[in-house]
């Protein structure tokens, strides 16, 4: 009797639900290389400091992360040519940088602010 041909297992899914209601959504996670002598790039990521998911940390090498409880407030953390900028894109409140209200149009964040998003709070940091 011959054996079946194995099948490679099916790729890992990363979590993307933080708890029943909060969750950060993120693109595929690949390890990037600069070319020899150029220091690492660095890797942005956002760290919740309240909630189900307090302690967990989420990078994001691409561009941006959305930071959601759906139906309630989503805001999209964004890099752009100036560093980081929250955005916010539903909800009744604005999120909150440092406890500040976030302009309609996104307000800077820095690596090392805290920032409110559904009523969990999280930090942006950049991992060198």
């Amino acid at each position: 009797m011959a054996e079946a041909p194995m099948r490679p297992a099916p790729p890992r899914a990363i979590p993307e639900v933080m708890s029943r209601t909060m969750q950060l959504n993120k693109p595929n996670l690949a390890p990037v290389a600069g070319p020899e002598g150029a220091p690492a790039p660095r890797v942005p990521s956002v760290r919740v400091l309240s909630g189900p998911s307090t302690g967990r940390t989420v990078p994001f090498p691409n561009d941006q992360l959305s930071v959601a409880r759906v139906g309630i407030q989503v805001a999209i953390v964004r890099k752009v040519p100036e560093g980081y900028r929250l955005v916010p894109v539903e909800g009744t409140e604005m999120p909150r940088i440092n406890g500040a209200p976030v302009a309609a149009d996104g307000s800077p964040l820095h690596p090392g602010d805290t920032f409110e998003v559904a009523g969990v709070r999280l930090e942006l940091s950049v991992i060198p």
